[in-house]
């Protein structure tokens, strides 16, 4: 009996301590790269602005992940990579993996757009377009594009650094 209470005790521990990659079972899901961008007007960098990040996606609480971030004294802001392990693919039982993210920020009472990308996998870098796995912005507001759709939202082509 106290063999058995060892061996559960040590296949806690092992699965609680060891990485997930050492259990070919558990699959680590990256919905978002980490974002790193600079938000200027004319060249003159913009702080204290709220950006927002939402993405949906199976697979994640609620089926959606929400969090925000501000511009500091340079302009600059961040977000964190989000992602989970699960033992299998969150879509395993879906016809197709659609993780959809959305980056904007509110200026002058406005909301605009800064990135709009739907990722078709859970791979790490899929999403990002710069090197290093991030998602990497540098948007200027002086060149905010009014849609001519009814309904969408201003939007800044932004660059990558």
């Amino acid at each position: 009996m106290r063999a058995r209470h060892l061996a559960l005790v040590l296949m806690l521990a092992a699965i609680i301590y060891l990485p997930a990659e050492v259990f070919m079972f558990f699959k680590e899901n990256i919905y978002c790269s980490p974002v790193r961008g600079r938000i200027v007007s004319n060249g003159e960098p913009l702080s204290g602005l709220i950006i927002e990040r939402r993405i949906l996606g199976v697979g994640l609480h609620d089926s959606k992940h929400q969090d925000q971030t501000k511009t500091d004294g340079q302009g600059n802001f961040s977000f964190p990579i989000v992602k989970n392990r699960t033992l299998f693919q969150p879509s395993l039982f879906a016809s197709a993996t659609l993780i959809d993210q959305r980056i904007r920020l509110i200026h002058n009472g406005h909301t605009v757009l800064l990135w709009d990308y739907t990722k078709s996998d859970f791979e790490s870098s899929t999403d990002a377009n710069s090197s290093g796995s991030i998602i990497s912005l540098n948007c200027d507001l002086a060149h905010i594009h009014e849609p001519k759709i009814p309904g969408a939202l201003p939007f800044v082509k932004c660059n990558s650094k």
